[in-house]
């Protein structure tokens, strides 16, 4: 006589997750097995997730990627963004790319009337490209056969700022360009704390 044996669902539900967890430790472990054999080892985990490595100065719209340093000029008035590997002066008022072909000064200027200014820095140095030229930011581009100029005038309505780019025409590197001339401004007492010592 024959016996029938019936199943519980339950236990057909855990018979069925038991040999696919079985499986999954097989296939798991040939895998294994095979890259030890072979030598040949899959890129899945060699990158992490893809961070920004920079920060932005709070209260200002400067953000120091990684490889960049902010500067203060003698006085803590001034303040600029440039390339970590570019040698600074002393003083802060000057930076040069290492081969020299690009350089940097940054300095405090009396201005007795902004707009006057601006039109005069403008007249002085045509024919030139005008980048920005709002109540707090001038920024002005010359480039000749040799030689390209940035000026660049920041105010907070008190004090000014300016600064100046040279480079030869062939070494312009406009991004780099930018982000000098956009992180020139007048420097404010929490600035300090992004100068690494």
């Amino acid at each position: 006589m024959a016996t029938t044996v019936t199943e519980d669902p339950a236990d057909a539900i855990r018979i069925s997750e038991l040999r696919t967890a079985t499986r999954a430790k097989a296939w798991g472990l040939l895998v294994v097995f095979t890259m030890l054999t072979t030598g040949v080892v899959p890129n899945v985990a060699a990158q992490g997730p893809q961070r920004e490595h920079s920060v932005r100065i709070p209260d200002t719209d400067i953000v120091l990627d990684e490889g960049w340093s902010l500067v203060l000029t003698a006085g803590r008035r001034c303040a600029y963004a440039i390339p970590a590997a570019w040698p600074v002066s002393g003083d802060g008022a000057r930076a040069v790319r290492p081969d020299g072909a690009v350089s940097v000064s940054v300095a405090e200027v009396d201005v007795t009337n902004w707009s006057s200014y601006r039109r005069a820095v403008q007249t002085a140095m045509q024919p030139v490209i005008v980048h920005e030229d709002t109540s707090q930011r001038f920024w002005v581009e010359r480039v000749g056969a040799q030689r390209a100029w940035h000026h660049i005038s920041v105010t907070d309505g008190a004090r000014v700022c300016s600064a100046d780019i040279q480079s030869a025409s062939s070494e312009r590197e406009p991004n780099v360009m930018q982000r000098i001339a956009s992180s020139v401004r007048v420097a404010h007492d929490g600035d300090q704390r992004w100068i690494k010592p």
